[in-house]
């Protein structure tokens, strides 16, 4: 199996996560873009951005984590995007650096910091809880 064919697998299991087909983006010949909006506008949107070598999972307004490869990083993505899918998601913004935690459902929590140290995030700063992407039945 190529990693194309690994990167689409991985992109077809957060459709699932989401419920939300993801757009497509070629970056570069070796390098793709997923993006899943989700429905509900205050929920955050979730991105990957997949090469052979790494997958770059993003979230809200600047939660990037680095893992490894598509065929070996099924497993983080779908938690991290479940986590993101029901709501479990939050991140501090300040001028250049992102604070987030994730909270799968039965799993510790997962927390990280974003640096951007090239640029300033855009206003508004503070905490953001997102929600769901759709809306408890």
């Amino acid at each position: 199996m190529s990693w194309k064919d690994d990167a689409f697998e991985l992109a077809a299991l957060v459709s699932q996560v989401t419920s939300v087909a993801a757009s497509e983006t070629w970056l570069t010949d070796r390098l793709v873009e997923f993006r899943y909006v989700p429905p509900n506008s205050d929920a955050a949107q979730i991105s990957l951005v997949v090469s052979q070598a790494a997958v770059i999972f993003s979230a809200g307004r600047g939660t990037r984590a680095e893992l490894d490869g598509p065929a070996t990083s099924a497993s983080e993505v779908e938690v991290m995007a479940r986590a993101v899918t029901n709501g479990r998601f939050s991140e501090v913004i300040s001028k250049r650096h992102v604070t987030f935690e994730l909270r799968p459902e039965g799993l510790p929590a997962i927390s990280g910091r974003s640096s951007y140290l090239d640029r300033k995030l855009p206003a508004p700063y503070g905490e953001i809880v997102y929600a769901p992407y759709r809306a408890p039945a």
